[in-house]
């Protein structure tokens, strides 16, 4: 077995190892999942509704019972179907989730290593910078977020964009289509993922038509997915109807309660005391009703509230950049371990940025064109540390691919300037 076999292998068996680890965290973790349909944030009873209904979506109970179907993108909940369906138990879907995505994430740096991004010291430092942060582990290892998807899926798009080849038009189809389909906040990513094909290949005509396929198979799920939704509900779902949950996402990061909450005070605490719920007086019977008051109630906010609007967006940047308080994903109290572990994910985006900045050539362009497409949507509504997962990812790979390319463009000089010496002094010997 050749050196870099034996070193592929090693990848793997890590990538697998921490996998198994993870999976074994979310079966410990407290209190349980005692089956797919257990798990929160309409997940769950989603997929219940998938495989005992065969129907998507759940039904809301206030103010009257009604059937929600655009709550939450298809992908996840068709994806712990799937697995459930043919693993039945709990405990294996959660440990072919993470074995799956795990692969994902050995096809990056595998990739990665085998064009000479990054060197294999480089790729066991990511995963030791990424893993070893608490938060991010256990993001990861979640089952009941989409950033615990996304993250692999946008790493394994930044390894594919970076080293982009003729043959790789599927695989980043393939991949926009998923992130849109998983969380709709996604949609300006994948867009902007998809034009930027089109636009480095626009002076390679053979090619020219190929480098359409991503925003094909994009637009295919976005027309699938309102479709589905304009069928049962009259409303095409796409934009901000995307998802129904768009609206109260707004309102939530958008509120007289907010301010005094975030970032400390998870704002999921206003659903349980239905803060952020339309009166009883106004008979709301469907998602979209609910939706569109939600969405006006927010923007009322925006609209009356500038100054602590943008008091808001600040906290939301302090998130983003160096905040290393409580997360309020955690267990209050803060752990200087903790903080030092969220510095260390801060400071890595920070150079990323900085690198991407400094370059300015097409990876760097497409990175901070991405950045800006990832974070929007969460400056009109709200984020925490754990939203800012893949993005972290994202970065980190980032920052391995323009630190060895930076190496590598320096030792090209150096040793194109010891040639030249050579050559030179080669030439007054011989006068």
């Amino acid at each position: 077995m050749t050196p870099e076999r034996k070193l592929q292998w090693l990848l793997a068996l890590t990538c697998l190892g921490l996998s198994l680890v993870a999976a074994i965290v979310t079966i410990k973790r407290d209190p349980p999942f005692h089956s797919v349909f257990d798990v929160n944030f309409g997940f769950g009873v989603t997929v219940a509704a998938i495989l005992q209904k065969h129907q998507f979506g759940m039904q809301e109970m206030e103010p009257q019972p009604y059937w929600t179907y655009a709550h939450r993108l298809p992908f996840v909940p068709l994806f712990l179907s799937g697995l459930t369906l043919v693993f039945r138990s709990f405990t294996l879907v959660v440990f072919v989730k993470d074995a799956l995505c795990s692969l994902l994430w050995f096809y990056s740096l595998r990739r990665l290593l085998l064009r000479h991004c990054i060197g294999p010291l480089g790729a066991f430092i990511l995963i030791g910078l990424l893993y070893l942060v608490p938060l991010n582990f256990l993001t990861m290892s979640q089952i009941d977020t989409e950033e615990s998807y996304l993250f692999f899926m946008l790493t394994a798009l930044a390894a594919t964009m970076f080293t982009r080849m003729e043959g790789d038009y599927w695989k980043v189809s393939l991949l926009v289509s998923a992130m849109y389909l998983t969380k709709s906040s996604l949609g300006m990513v994948c867009f902007v993922s998809a034009v930027w094909v089109i636009w480095q290949d626009r002076g390679r005509p053979g090619l020219r038509l190929l480098s359409f396929m991503p925003l094909a198979a994009l637009l295919i799920s976005v027309i699938s997915w309102g479709s589905y939704i304009y069928h049962r509900t009259g409303v095409f779902a796409v934009g901000v109807n995307a998802s129904s949950y768009n609206g109260m996402n707004l309102y939530k990061g958008n509120n007289p309660r907010a301010p005094a909450l975030y970032p400390r005070i998870n704002l999921d605490s206003l659903d349980e005391i239905r803060a952020l719920e339309p009166p009883t007086a106004l008979g709301i019977h469907d998602e979209w009703t609910k939706q569109k008051w939600q969405l006006k109630m927010g923007e009322d906010f925006i609209h009356s509230n500038p100054s602590k609007v943008l008091a808001m967006d600040r906290q939301k940047l302090k998130v983003m950049l160096y905040d290393i308080g409580p997360s309020p994903q955690l267990r209050p109290g803060i752990k200087p371990g903790a903080a030092l572990c969220l510095a260390v994910d801060h400071l890595m985006f920070t150079l990323a940025v900085l690198l991407a900045l400094r370059r300015r050539n097409a990876n760097a362009a497409w990175f901070c064109l991405l950045v800006v497409a990832y974070i929007v949507p969460y400056l009109a509504g709200f984020l925490y540390q754990r939203h800012m997962m893949p993005l972290y990812g994202l970065a980190f790979i980032y920052s391995g691919v323009a630190w060895a390319d930076k190496a590598r463009v320096g030792w090209s000089a150096v040793l194109s300037r010891g040639r030249e010496t050579q050559l030179a002094s080669a030439a007054l010997s011989a006068a």
